[in-house]
C-alpha cells in the first residue's frame, strides 16, 4: 500500500475531481455488469437491530450471483432465487418456500436498481470517503417511486478499480443497512444454464406460500 507523500497526494487530488466522478465510475460498473453473462459478488451485510430484512441476522455473509435479469442469493439457511419471472424465498430453517412476482424492494430484489437506472433514481454526486491509495466515491439515489419503503440509497465506487466497494440504505426509519462488498469475480466457472431455474422435486417436504397466483 502507498503510504508516504504519494498518499497525501493523492486524497488531496481527490477532492477536486470532477463532480461527476461517482455517476461516471458507477456507469462504468453498470456497463460492466450489463455486458458479463454472471458477476459474483462476496458480501458482508450489516443490518441494524430492528430493520432486519430476510437475511438471517443482523449481520451477515452474503452471497451473490447476478445478471441483468437473474439472481441467486445465499445467506445462511435462507436462499434467494429470481429467475427472471418470480422470485423464490427458501428458508431452509423453517422449511418454507415463498414465491412472490417480479417485486422492486432493493434489499429483496439487488439487480433492480442496476436496470435502467436513470428511469428509477434521482443521482447525486455525494461524498467521498479517503481510503489508504484510493477512495470511495458515492453516488446518492433517491427513488422516483413514491411508494418505495426506503428514503435513498449510496452506492461507493473503487475511484481507481471502479468496482462497487460499498452499499448503504437508508430506510424511512433513518436507518441504515451496510453492505461491504469483499470481492467480485466476472463469469465465475461452474455455473451452468439450471442454475437460476427453480427445482420444486427439492422442496417436498416444505410448506409452499405462493403469492404469485
Amino acid at each position: 500500500m502507498i503510504r508516504n507523500i504519494n498518499v497525501l497526494f493523492f486524497c488531496l487530488s481527490s477532492l477536486v475531481l470532477s463532480a461527476h466522478n461517482g455517476q461516471l465510475l458507477m456507469k462504468q460498473f453498470v456497463n460492466k455488469f450489463q455486458k458479463n453473462k454472471l458477476m459474483y459478488f462476496d458480501m458482508l451485510v450489516d443490518v441494524p437491530s430492528g430493520d432486519i430484512a430476510n437475511l438471517g441476522s443482523s449481520s451477515s455473509r452474503v452471497e451473490l450471483y447476478a445478471n441483468t435479469n437473474q439472481f441467486y442469493l445465499i445467506s445462511q439457511d435462507i436462499e434467494i432465487l429470481y429467475d427472471g419471472k418470480k422470485q423464490y424465498t427458501i428458508n431452509h430453517s423453517d422449511k418454507e418456500v415463498m414465491i412472490n412476482e417480479d417485486i422492486k424492494k432493493v434489499l429483496d430484489n439487488p439487480i433492480y436498481f442496476l436496470k435502467d437506472i436513470d428511469s428509477k433514481f434521482t443521482l447525486e454526486d455525494d461524498i467521498s470517503k479517503p481510503m489508504s491509495g484510493y477512495s470511495i466515491q458515492f453516488v446518492k439515489c433517491i427513488p422516483k417511486d413514491k411508494k418505495a419503503t426506503y428514503k435513498y440509497i449510496l452506492l461507493g465506487f473503487h475511484s481507481i478499480k471502479g468496482g462497487i466497494e460499498e452499499v448503504i440504505q437508508v430506510g424511512a426509519n433513518d436507518l441504515a443497512t451496510r453492505t461491504l462488498v469483499k470481492s467480485i469475480k466476472e463469469n465465475p466457472k461452474g455455473v451452468d444454464q439450471h442454475f437460476f431455474k427453480y427445482q420444486p422435486q427439492n422442496y417436498t417436504d416444505y410448506f409452499i406460500l405462493d403469492l404469485s397466483r
